[in-house]
């Protein structure tokens, strides 16, 4: 199950979808979303937990998540460990720590939410792209600003999980041109929880799915194998 990240849909997953063919592959929108819009933006953090809960519907499965996304993936794996044998995050935000640096954050005061939605997206894409999509999409995406924000504050400056109670095998992903805070974080978490499985990819930024899917599904794949091994196992490494 893939989990996508703040300002962004299930079906960005579409390339990493395809390398993974051979394998039950579930995507959603996350409330707030594309599909999704009309379910609110939720309360707390814990709503999208409860959200990636009612997907799984009792049904085990490896989950991966993208940025926000890992965080909810990592919430998830704590409160459920039975249905989650395995999971990959890649570059979950940590603004609870004290080098953190959020542009998105520092960009809200005195902007309307639709700005800065755009902001994000420009920041994410470029200004060519932004300036090509059609305006319907550029204004679904600026309405997606109150969810954006709304999600900054539930995840808060307070971890919605404990790393050590975090067990499972997880695959820690970043990209060796992602901004540096997000690199850090990603290298720090992974050397925070018990299973942790580094992986670095290459000149990948921010948006591994969509310019590495294949790395990304690859990720996915060794979580998988890791999931299947017995407890204590450690024959796959190499």
């Amino acid at each position: 199950m893939l989990v996508h990240g703040a300002m962004d849909r299930g079906g960005s997953f579409g390339r990493v979808a395809q390398r993974l063919r051979d394998l039950e592959v579930v995507t959603y929108d996350r409330r707030g979303y594309a599909r999704s819009m009309g379910a609110g933006q939720g309360e707390s953090f814990d709503d999208q937990v409860e959200d990636l809960l009612a997907v799984l519907d009792g049904r085990p499965a490896v989950l991966a998540g993208h940025s926000f996304g890992g965080n909810v993936v990592l919430a998830a794996a704590q409160a459920v460990p039975d249905l989650v044998p395995a999971a990959v995050v890649f570059e979950p935000p940590a603004p609870w720590t004290p080098n953190w640096r959020s542009r998105t954050r520092d960009s809200a005061p005195g902007r309307s939410p639709e700005e800065v939605a755009e902001r994000f997206m420009r920041r994410m894409v470029g200004d060519r792209i932004w300036e090509m999509l059609p305006k319907a999409t550029q204004l679904q995406r600026r309405a997606e600003g109150v969810t954006l924000l709304r999600e900054l504050e539930a995840l808060g400056d307070q971890r919605p999980y404990q790393p050590e109670r975090v067990t499972i095998p997880v695959v820690v992903g970043w990209g060796t041109a992602s901004a540096p805070h997000l690199m850090k974080a990603a290298r720090d978490l992974a050397g925070e929880l018990p299973g942790a499985i580094p992986w670095e990819v290459e000149g990948s930024s921010h948006g591994v799915h969509l310019s590495h899917a294949a790395e990304l599904a690859a990720m996915i794949r060794l979580a998988i194998e890791r999931g299947r091994a017995p407890a204590g196992d450690t024959s796959s490494a190499d």
